[in-house]
Parts: C-alpha cells; structure tokens; sequence
C-alpha cells in the first residue's frame, strides 16, 4: 500500500504529464505541517484551517503566500 505522500508524488506527476501544473503548497503552524493544498501557478484557492478561511496563493514564478494569518507556507 502506498504512502499519502507517495499517492500525492504519483498525482502530480501525472497532472504534470497532461498540462496541468499544480504546486503542493505545505501549511505550517510554529514549524510543525498542520495541512496541504494544491494550487495551480498564478492562481489562488480558499482553504479551511480550523474553521477560519484562508487563501493560499502561488505566483507564476512560483512563490507561495497565504493571506491574513499566523500560518506560514513553503
């Protein structure tokens, strides 16, 4: 059985062969990952942390935010 990360590595690489770019943006609390999001490059998308809405954003050159929040991305 394969790991959930392994499940997500195989994912991309398969959204990667067919066009579709997405970059797994890691959410993190005092250094420690509480969540995963993917997004495509240029684009943003709201995510739910704990019941609080977030956006989680990528640039096209591949920089990765997250608005209004004690979180921290990478």
């Amino acid at each position: 059985m394969h790991s959930k990360s392994a499940l997500v590595t195989i994912l991309l690489v398969a959204m990667q062969a067919i066009g579709i770019a997405a970059t797994e943006v890691t959410i993190l609390k005092k250094g420690e990952r509480i969540a995963w999001v993917n997004v495509e490059p240029g684009s943003s998308k709201s995510v739910n942390i704990r019941g609080k809405y977030f956006t989680v954003s990528v640039s096209d050159s591949g920089e990765k935010s997250i608005s209004g929040s004690k979180y921290t991305v990478e």
